[in-house]
């Protein structure tokens, strides 16, 4: 408010009484704001106003409103996909506030993940070839903090059957469906290790007896016929060859001669 006092003073120098006049000073008006651009950016990037741009106001009065802000955040198709809706209002400094403006701010995760192969490795046939033995991968992501790591295994043939490789693909899946390059570990699955034999007991047999090797405890599962001899009782210096079969009972091991 403003108390103004008139006096008159006329060509001779005589002086009036004063008056007063009261001027009272008022700020109605709302500042006025202006938001900043739309924009696209990364979700690793800074989404606050100091990356994302501040609003600017102005005022009839105030040389330097306060800007402020509320978020809304509105979700997308995966974790890292979404949109921030920024609502800005200014204020000046006798509290009229001005209508708002909104900035959309649209986050995205368009980076993939980066995977890193284990190792390769030589291991003995008998060995874990899985990941367990042979290693896992690990993988880093900008948003992610937890990636899935998968693989493909293709095996490429040695001089033997358990002498070969595996040609072990990984890759490495963010929460938005990004997909790394790939990395390859090898697998060298060698088998170096000599077979244990064990020797039959040792056997005191006739002169006239068969004494090549005979795999008593390897019979395969199925019916062989084999040949004895036996003594005929009528006949006490004669011998006859009698056919008889020896059928397995389902495990290898206990035999029984049946006579044909």
């Amino acid at each position: 408010m403003i108390e103004r006092t008139w006096k008159a003073t006329d060509r001779c120098g005589n002086v009036s009484t004063t008056c007063k006049q009261t001027i009272s000073i008022e700020d109605t008006t709302p500042p006025v704001v202006t938001c900043p651009a739309g924009i696209t950016i990364e979700c690793s990037d800074d989404f606050t106003p100091v990356g994302a741009g501040y609003a600017t106001s102005t005022d009839n009065c105030d040389p330097d409103p306060t800007e402020t802000f509320t978020d809304a955040t509105l979700p997308g198709n995966c974790a890292d996909n979404y949109m921030i809706e920024r609502t800005w209002k200014a204020t000046d400094r006798c509290g009229n506030v001005s209508t708002t403006c909104k900035q959309t701010i649209t986050i995205e995760d368009t980076t993939k993940p980066i995977v890193t192969c284990p190792a390769g490795i030589t291991i003995e046939c008998s060995d874990d070839f899985t990941p367990g033995g042979a290693g896992y991968t690990t993988s880093t992501d900008n948003c992610d903090p937890d990636p899935t790591e998968t693989f493909t295994d293709a095996t490429i043939p040695g001089n033997c059957a358990d002498n070969y490789k595996i040609e072990r693909t990984w890759k490495a899946t963010d929460r938005c469906g990004n997909v790394s390059t790939t990395c390859k570990q090898t697998i060298s699955i060698e088998d170096t290790t000599p077979p244990v034999v064990t020797c039959p007991a040792g056997i005191t047999i006739e002169c006239s007896d068969d004494f090549t090797p005979v795999e008593q405890d390897m019979l395969p599962l199925r019916t062989t016929v084999i040949r004895i001899q036996r003594r005929r009782s009528q006949m006490r210096h004669f011998r006859a060859t009698v056919p008889i079969t020896i059928r397995s009972s389902g495990h290898g091991r206990r035999l029984a001669v049946v006579e044909t």
